[in-house]
């Protein structure tokens, strides 16, 4: 997702971004009055949104008791359009009623989880077998029929283009076989993990774009505190992500004793090499 937070332009800082419900082509229905809007954003992995919508709520200039018009329109599979991030797919909301207010509780997912949804089925390629696509690179933007990105989304989501794709890796070729796996799946996992690359979806104009993973990501001046976008920060710690010691090992107990120093282990305590640890 390319994230563009909304700015205001005479104070230069950050706004509360708005929300917009829309059909699933993405035509504006209206502007929504949500409460409690937070949303999980993730490096490698689709983002969530979550809010309410309540039938009725209180105009903030007027005090006035105003009905909702989009409160019934606020469904499963249609979406959401956050100021700046992109476009959420609605699930299932929780609707609530207690005989005072009525409620929805939504919970949506960027929009490239609709990729998670259909299959490719007997897909192989580079194999040289029956069935095989071969002469398959990354990206070929002037041979479709032989671009591993187009052969994915070709059949299955014909309004997902392809991007932006670092030069390096458009020529590159793998081989795969999968009997049956999500398109998503076949992305953020084989298609990452072979070509060494991460996939950034551009959900506002629907394009797969993918870098080397060595030089993906850009610096931005956007800074989170409370006393703009933030309501709360929970930061959590594992001290299982904490190593110190790496043992070695081979078949046929080959080892690595002969290059390094007769030890069979490599130590690195970076973490434990600060004034606040070590004095």
């Amino acid at each position: 997702m390319i994230i563009q937070l909304p700015k205001d332009l005479l104070s230069d800082t950050y706004s509360k971004p708005r929300v917009y419900l829309c059909q699933t082509g993405n035509d504006r229905i209206g502007e929504l009055v949500v409460a409690n809007l937070s949303g999980t954003f993730k490096w490698n992995s689709y983002h969530e949104l979550s809010f309410e919508v309540h039938r009725t709520y209180t105009d903030l200039l007027s005090g006035a008791e105003v009905v909702n018009p989009y409160f019934d329109l606020v469904e499963g599979l249609r979406v959401v359009y956050l100021e700046g991030f992109g476009y959420f797919q609605i699930q299932d909301p929780d609707n609530e009623l207690n005989g005072i207010s009525d409620t929805k509780s939504v919970t949506a997912y960027s929009r490239e989880y609709e990729l998670s949804q259909k299959y490719l089925e007997l897909f192989i390629i580079n194999k040289g077998t029956t069935g095989s696509i071969d002469g398959v690179q990354l990206y070929n933007a002037t041979d479709p029929a032989h671009s591993l990105l187009n052969l994915v989304i070709m059949e299955k989501f014909l309004d997902w283009q392809v991007g932006h794709v670092d030069a390096e890796l458009a020529t590159q070729r793998r081989s795969f076989e999968e009997d049956r796996i999500s398109v998503y799946d076949f992305l953020m996992n084989k298609v990452c993990d072979t070509f060494k690359c991460v996939i950034i979806f551009d959900t506002k104009n629907r394009t797969i774009n993918v870098y080397d993973e060595e030089t993906a990501g850009s610096e931005t001046d956007v800074m989170i505190g409370f006393e703009n976008l933030a309501t709360n920060i929970k930061i959590s710690y594992s001290a299982d992500d904490i190593k110190t010691v790496l043992t070695v090992t081979g078949a046929d107990d080959l080892n690595i004793r002969d290059v390094n120093l007769g030890l069979p282990y490599i130590v690195n305590l970076d973490y434990y090499c600060t004034e606040d640890w070590m004095g």
